[in-house]
């Protein structure tokens, strides 16, 4: 059975479509245009270029929570959705691939000599463990914002649909991977294993259309890491 439902998971369902896009609902030229220039602030802040680290930190920090708490005011709802019972077999597939896919990788990288810091979940905190829950609501959100922004800009200027998905799906992934330049200190280390390493995160979003389905993946994948970190794995 498990099999099946696997198979059958698919690349996207298609009674559902992502919001905004296609003014489904519309969202203002205003709000569209903060919503760009926020993506462009988010790759110049992963790379520090705002008067150094901290205050980058601070302007990705509070631009990322003003700019969609403006423009998806109202529209949360077509953001975070219910889930739905079939997504348990997408949550279980997506998280078993990227763990799986993470191991791989770092082996990968480790051979290629491409190390980043350690930020082994071995050294958190009990606070951090907490803290991980809203912190992993910001991340989706910070995912969503350069993702629906280059979808609205590829389709307005394409027309093409699955081309536009293509082209903003990796265009988050290689923001996400920016996001964690400071957080590993290697930018191929951040791109490809975190960036590009997290596209089992990513399709969880694009099969559902609902990202609290992918917050549930990103959490259960954050902690996997850890039980594979103390499982010495």
């Amino acid at each position: 059975m498990f099999l099946l439902k696997i198979k059958d998971i698919g690349w996207e369902r298609k009674n559902t479509e992502f919001p905004f896009f296609k003014d489904n609902p519309r969202l203002s030229n205003t709000k569209w245009a903060l919503l760009v220039i926020e993506s462009v602030i988010i790759v110049l802040c992963s790379f520090s270029l705002f008067g150094g680290e901290e205050l980058s930190t601070l302007i990705l920090f509070f631009s990322s929570i003003i700019v969609p708490l403006y423009a998806f005011k109202g529209h949360w709802r077509e953001i975070f959705k219910k889930p739905e019972i079939n997504d348990i077999w997408v949550i279980i597939f997506c998280v078993a691939g990227d763990l799986l896919l993470g191991i791989l990788l770092s082996f990968l990288l480790s051979y290629l000599g491409l190390v980043g810091a350690d930020n082994s979940w071995l050294n958190y905190t009990i606070w951090d463990f907490l803290w991980i829950f809203p912190q992993l609501v910001w991340e989706e959100v910070l995912r969503f914002i350069p993702f629906i922004a280059s979808l609205y800009l590829c389709y307005k200027g394409s027309d093409k649909r699955n081309l536009s998905v293509i082209i903003a799906t990796i265009i988050s992934l290689l923001v996400f991977g920016f996001v964690h330049i400071t957080t590993y200190g290697n930018v191929f280390y951040a791109l490809i294993g975190v960036g590009f390493g997290s596209i089992f995160l990513a399709y969880s979003y694009l099969r559902t259309k609902n990202l609290f389905v992918a917050y549930i993946v990103h959490v259960l994948i954050d902690y996997g890491i850890f039980a594979l970190e103390f499982l010495d794995i």
